[in-house]
């Protein structure tokens, strides 16, 4: 029990809680005059040592507010490290963000009399892939983004005429006139 309230009050000394140091001496004293002479002593130092005032020493460190740090400022690692995560949040975003919408639109072909679509071709360049099996007039392509087409229709005398189609929202007939079947040309 003394061994106890001797390793408490030397711990509490040294955390400098005097006052903690001699409540745990004070509990004890009753069982003192029978210990050994050993811890007597011991136990007699430490409730000097409790007993006495702190030190100026001590008095003045507590007085003292508590120092930063010096070295990084955490201020501007935590700054530095928020413009990193937004700047990786922002680069997520962009390369994860959905495709635009791309509004669609239908083109009615027609020839007159009739003639076969050979190929429909965007302004960039990109040619629209035309239905599996014939591809005579009249002929209707869905889904077609929103542009202007060149039509190429070549006719039953197999000459190639091109012609120039706007797709729009709404179904868009786009109509050529070819040279009448029987007809010679002048």
């Amino acid at each position: 029990m003394l061994t106890s309230a001797i390793a408490s009050a030397t711990h509490a000394i040294q955390k400098d809680d005097r006052r903690r140091a001699a409540e745990e001496l004070a509990r004890v004293a009753y069982a003192a005059e029978f210990a050994e002479s050993r811890l007597q002593a011991s136990l007699n130092r430490l409730a000097n040592e409790a007993a006495t005032a702190p030190s100026q020493q001590q008095v003045h460190a507590a007085a003292e507010p508590a120092r930063a740090k010096s070295g990084f400022p955490r201020a501007l690692l935590f700054g530095g490290i928020a413009v990193v995560l937004l700047g990786a949040a922002g680069a997520a975003y962009w390369l994860l963000r959905p495709a635009p919408a791309i509004s669609l639109g239908a083109l009615e072909l027609n020839a007159s009399p009739f003639a076969e679509v050979m190929s429909v071709t965007s302004e960039k360049g990109q040619a629209m892939p035309l239905p599996v099996g014939d591809h005579w007039t009249p002929l209707r392509l869905d889904e077609i983004p929103i542009g202007r087409y060149a039509v190429s229709f070549r006719g039953t005398d197999g000459s190639t005429l091109n012609q120039q189609c706007d797709v729009a929202q709404t179904a868009q007939l786009c109509t050529i006139e070819l040279k009448a079947i029987g007809r010679q040309r002048d």
